[in-house]
Order: C-alpha cells, then structure tokens, then sequence
C-alpha cells in the first residue's frame, strides 16, 4: 500500500509536508495490521509464552496461526511477471540530483534483474520524469552495510536457536567483500554494540563468537539501536533484526529518546510511537528493516509492520536450518537492484519536500505496481579537504610515523556537533578501517597511526564520510571505489654498477647510495669476494670477484632495503703495442718472451725498438 500525503507550498509548488513520510509509514503500518489481523475483538485474549526469564504476552489471533497465511495475505497478485517494486531509499544528496534505489520483486518474492529503462516510471510531485538514467547494481557493483540486531535473550537457548543464530551470522560475514561493512547489536534486558560497523570478518566473527542468551526481550531498543548505528553509512544499507519471541522489556531499556516498549509511558498507543521513532528513522536514512521470526512462539505483527513500514521483508524461519538462505536472500535483494538517477525539477534547496513514485512500466504502458517515498531538501553536509592534507597527495611520508589527515565539512541546516565524521583508511587491496574525527571548529581530523604506513608499502588509500543522520556524503564522492591517497616514502639501496677486476686492476671502488640520504650502510660478500675497507660506507674497496650485498637501514624507523653489486675477474691478455719509440716485453735470463703479465713473471724491461 502506498499513501501519498501532499501539500502546497505558497509559490504554488506541490510537495509533501515534512512529516508526510512518517505519518505515511505509521498508517501503513496500522493499515497493514488492520489488513492482516482483522479488527481486535472488545476484550483482548492473552496468552502467555516464553521461558521464564523470558516471558511475554500476545494477543491470542487465529489469523495468524501460521507465517504461510501471513505471507499469502502480504502477496500481491502479478503484474506482467511483476509482482511488486520497492523503493528502498532517496539519496538527495547531491541536489538537484536525486537517485532512488528500486527493487523489483517477482511472485515468488525474488528480484528480477536485467530491466531496461523504458520498464520504469518515474514521478517527482505528479510530474513525470522522461529524463533519468538507470543502473542495475548486482553482486559485483553493490556495497552493503548491514547491521545484524541478533535476540540473545532467555529463550535463544532453546532448541539449538542461539546456536543456529550465531552459525548463520558467521556465514553472513564470511561472504562479505572487502567493500562491504556489517556492525553486530545484540539485546536481551538492553541493547548492546558488539562490534560497530568493519570490514574486518576476525572481528566481526570475535563478536559473534561471544554472544550467550539470557535475560528478556527489548527487541525494539535493539532495532532502533541497529537504525540509529547504520544512518551514517554509505551504500546500500539494512538493518536484519532477528528474534524468536516478542518485544517485553524496552521500557526498562535506554532513554526517553529510545522506544518506551509496549507497556511504556504512553501505554495507550501500545507499539504506534515506538513504530514512528523506529520507521521514521528508518524512512529518513533509506534504510529498509528485515525481521526474521525463529521458532514457533512468536507473533508476527510488529515484525511484518516494521519491515514493511520501512521497505524492508519479514521472513520466518521455523527452525535454526532456515536461516541461512533467509540471509542470502536479503543479500541478493539488497544486491540486485536499479539506481535511477534524475534532475529535480525545483533546483533550489530552499527546505521543499517532495514526493517521489517509481512504478515498473508494462507491455501496455501502464504504471503498477508503484511505490512512493518522500524526500526533503536538507542540505548535505559538505566536505573539503584542507589544504596541507591535500598537499600530501604529492608528498611521500616517512613509513612508521603517524600522519594526520583533516577536511573542512559544513552543513547549511545541521549543526556541527551533530555530524558524523570518520576517516576510512587502508595501505592495500584490503578493506578500509574507520576511525571517528575530532573536531575544531569546522576542521575534522584524524591520524592514520604510525602501523599502517609500512615499509614495504606503496601509498595510503583514504576517503571521509559525513553525515547529518539523513544524508551521508563522501570526498571522494565515489567511494570506497575511489580514493584519496598519500605515497609512502620508500627506503631504497642502489649497490651501483657492476665492477671488473682485471690483472692490471687488482682493487676496485664500489659506488653505493640510499634514499633517503643519510642512513646506514653495511655491506656483505658472497661467493668469494673480499671486502679490503669502508664496508659501513656507500663506497667501499674490494679485491676479489664476487656479490657484494649492500643493506641500508634508516635509523628513524628500522626500515631496510638491500641491493647487490657483482664484481668480476677478467683474464684477458693485454695486446702488445708500441707507444713511441719503446715496447714493453719481459726479459728472463737475457731472452726475450712474449709479454704476459697474467701469468705471474716478473714486470717486463723497457728496450728500444728496432
């Protein structure tokens, strides 16, 4: 169901009110309990499951007795092979330029890839696009951050669930690329970080690997922790929430910030103010809720509304076995894709909101199925580097020591202590790590520690994030695929040329030199040679063929290099020739012999030539 709520700006411009997006998700949720439970009887039924650490209540609903039913009731029917279409997030950050990310789903709930742009209509404020262009993201172009918001309460520890949950998570991880980011919340009487969002799969699975269940279930702390932690990623972001029970502890749980849990504060709106903080945060950072049900006792309907309301599934999973292709089939969802990308009519960022439908175009060229999604012009925050950080694109540093790199970011409606800034780093074809900024003023800075410039290493990779908690921009504004980068100073010894001894040569000078400049010398011989002096110097003499092996160290960070020179014995016999009026022959016992000063007789006699 797709509600659109517009208004009338005094100019005369259509829009949609800044809160249509959120009234617009609370009335789907509503509408699609009142769909899928039927109207609540005057006097609700209670029946209480759970284990005892772990108890809960839920309306006693046959409708729902099994996850099939649901699932039949969610199904819309086909439309030309086309069964619904999604439209997960808005990115205006780079108004006027404003893309939307779309799923198109078969019956089967599968996306159906390989759409060409003319299967698309797209609308911003009831006025079509015929301008747009299209990208259909899969596998190898799709960059996920996922944050998986996994139940450890009492009852995980039956039926092997806690077990199968932690197995499945470790998969997940494992198939990451070095491009995508997975953060890990666990709850249970609260919500806990585990791991904030990396790259890096030892830790992400160190985290999993302690996960241990018992205590209740704050299960929308939990989501709404999971959403609040992805709002400053890039990519294609998701929160997959996982629990076998129901919510029973949020109002012992964080803040008045945070949901207040079904018997909160305002017990009369029950799940409806928790659902607008957890799916209005949601809606505003693009970023879809999937819910997975474990088990048998559980009630699906504050999982099917949050996930729906968000643009997100809800999966159940009967037994731990499940839940393996459960995630793979959100991965392939969030991977299999359209980007459509188009010029906003109103190309001034005067605070507007404006409703955006993107329906798939049939044979007849008719538009269904449609889905709608809101967007407000906010500003972005905006992000430059300083100067001396962008000077160190074409300036080595010294491997082991620590460099700080800083950008200037402002936003025109967001104020700088509520920005989010990081640093993303790496020294290889590796995956980034983050580091958060400090700030003054309107300079955010952060240090690249002295570990990761290496000696043998080429350059360091960077890119910094902002975000307002709406939109999250990067410099460059391509990444992680692109980069910044600073070189890293390599450590370098040149033994110099090859060198010749003859039987006239009988010492030589080797012809050493660093860079950089400065550092310690120490050569070795091999295979024969000899070494007569200078053998901590760049230049030192030698008397024997063979390899020489010159070592330089660079005191400042115990970085080394070596390279070689090969000396060489060349036994050739001189020619004999006349220089003037006199020729040098050897003279042994008053006759005369052909000169041969290789083979070791005594030096020859200079005698007038005739």
């Amino acid at each position: 169901m797709s509600l659109l709520y517009k208004s009338y700006t005094p100019n005369g411009r259509r829009g949609v009110s800044r809160l249509g997006w959120i009234i617009r998700a609370i009335l789907a949720a509503i509408s699609l309990s009142v769909i899928a439970l039927g109207a609540a009887p005057s006097e609700k039924k209670m029946i209480n499951l759970g284990t005892p650490d772990d108890p809960y209540m839920v309306e006693q609903r046959p409708t729902l007795a099994t996850a099939a039913k649901v699932n039949s009731i969610l199904s819309p029917a086909s439309v030309n092979g086309v069964s619904d279409l999604f439209l997960g997030s808005i990115d205006a950050s780079l108004f006027p330029l404003i893309c939307t990310y779309v799923e198109v789903l078969d019956p089967n709930g599968l996306p159906i890839p390989h759409l060409p742009a003319d299967s698309f209509c797209v609308y911003q404020d009831g006025f079509r696009m015929t301008d747009f262009t299209i990208q259909e993201l899969t596998g190898d172009s799709c960059r996920t951050s996922t944050c998986l918001v996994i139940d450890v309460s009492g009852s995980m520890s039956t039926s092997g669930k806690i077990t199968a949950a932690k197995d499945a998570a470790r998969r997940f991880v494992r198939s990451m690329s070095i491009f995508d980011r997975t953060a890990i919340v666990k709850f249970s009487d609260c919500y806990t970080v585990v791991q904030n969002f990396t790259s890096d799969t030892a830790l992400l699975i160190s985290g999993i690997n302690s996960l241990t269940a018992s205590g209740r279930t704050a299960f929308f702390d939990g989501t709404w922790k999971g959403v609040s932690l992805t709002t400053t990623e890039l990519g294609s972001k998701a929160v997959i929430a996982l629990t076998d029970g129901l919510e029973n502890e949020s109002q012992n749980c964080g803040n008045s910030s945070t949901p207040n849990g079904l018997n909160g504060s305002q017990p009369n709106n029950g799940f409806t103010d928790d659902s607008t903080l957890i799916v209005g945060l949601a809606l505003g950072a693009g970023i879809p809720i999937y819910t997975i049900s474990l088990g048998s006792d559980f009630d699906p309907h504050y999982l099917v509304s949050l996930s729906n309301g968000s643009g997100g599934s809800h999966f159940h999973a009967p037994s731990g076995a499940e839940l393996d292709s459960i995630y793979d089939a959100i991965k392939v969802r969030l991977c299999t894709r359209y980007k459509i990308c188009y010029n906003s009519i109103d190309t001034i960022p005067d605070g507007d909101c404006h409703t955006v439908v993107v329906c798939h175009q049939n044979d007849d060229l008719t538009c269904a199925p449609c889905d709608t999604g809101d967007y407000c012009e906010k500003a972005p925050p905006v992000i430059k580097r300083t100067p001396p950080t962008i000077a160190l694109d074409n300036i080595c540093q010294k491997a082991k020591t620590n460099v700080q790199l800083c950008a200037w970011v402002t936003d025109k409606d967001t104020p700088l202590a509520s920005l989010t800034v990081n640093l993303f780093y790496r020294n290889g074809p590796t995956s980034y790590t983050s580091v958060a900024t400090t700030r003054t003023d309107s300079t955010f800075c952060a240090t690249v520690p002295a570990s990761q410039l290496l000696c043998s290493g080429d350059s360091i990779q960077y890119y910094f994030t902002a975000s307002d908690g709406e939109h999250t921009v990067a410099t460059p504004a391509n990444a992680p695929i692109g980069h910044h980068a600073f070189p890293i100073c390599p450590t370098i010894a040149n033994a110099g040329p090859d060198k010749v001894l003859t039987c006239l040569v009988s010492q030589v000078q080797l012809s050493g030199s660093s860079s950089p400049v400065g550092i310690n010398f120490a050569w070795t011989a091999t295979g024969g040679g000899h070494i007569v002096s200078g053998g901590t110097t760049a230049t030192p003499t030698v008397d024997a063929a063979g390899t020489y092996i010159l070592t330089v160290t660079d005191p400042s960070n115990s970085c080394t290099d070596k390279d070689t020179a090969l000396v060489t014995l060349n036994t050739a016999k001189p020619a004999l020739s006349c220089v003037g009026d006199t020729l040098d022959i050897e003279s042994v016992g008053g006759r005369y012999l052909p000169l041969d000063p290789c083979a070791g007789e005594r030096p020859g006699h200079r005698v007038r030539a005739v």
